[in-house]
């Protein structure tokens, strides 16, 4: 946590710890150290996308646009699921590919010495596909879910070190056997730093 904003949330602290007939405010200081306190500032991509209502259909592919990435650094990509009392199975099984599309550089001795260079990609931008088995159900029939008419669900996908700049592209589909799936609400995505 940056020392400012330390300082700021401790100052709005010892305020609100005056009594209250001191300030007036002591309630309001807590509740907005408190806000201030849970921001998550690691937090880069948070995005859901809808499945038809209908049922999601197995060529229908799910993409995700990441804007390009502000600091260097490894990333946790997660992937979260929401389900209602339709779905049919305990699991599903979920193919997930992400490109990284990286920025492109030249050399800085090259151009501190005034040679032209062409641009290179920092990394292969081929798409990776993961194959991701998400159990929803325990033995006993109980969703693992959070929620009541939808549960949330949340996998971690993998862990990647991107670069500032870099930003990625993430298509989902099912690879079940049923060709069309009653019961998932929304597909999501979230990204953050380590």
């Amino acid at each position: 946590m940056p020392l400012q904003m330390f300082q700021t949330i401790s100052h709005f602290i010892r305020q609100a710890l005056l009594p209250v007939e001191e300030t007036g405010r002591g309630l309001l200081w807590i509740g907005l150290a408190w806000c201030l306190a849970s921001c998550t500032g690691n937090k880069v991509y948070d995005h859901y996308e809808q499945t038809p209502t209908t049922g999601w259909e197995k060529n229908d592919t799910l993409t995700f646009g990441v804007p390009p990435i502000a600091a260097d650094g490894l990333y946790a990509i997660d992937l979260g699921l929401r389900t209602t009392g339709l779905y049919p199975f305990m699991s599903i099984t979920l193919v997930v590919e992400h490109d990284i599309i990286p920025t492109e550089t030249t050399a800085t001795t090259a151009d501190s010495l005034d040679i032209p260079v062409s641009p290179t990609l920092i990394r292969n931008s081929r798409a990776v596909p993961h194959i991701l088995n998400c159990s929803l159900v325990d033995e006993r029939g109980n969703t693992k879910g959070q929620g009541i008419n939808y549960y949330q669900h949340d996998f971690h996908l993998a862990d990647l070190t991107l670069h500032a700049g870099d930003s990625l592209r993430l298509l989902i589909r099912h690879d079940m056997k049923r060709e069309i799936l009653p019961g998932i609400s929304d597909v999501g995505i979230r990204i953050h730093r380590h």
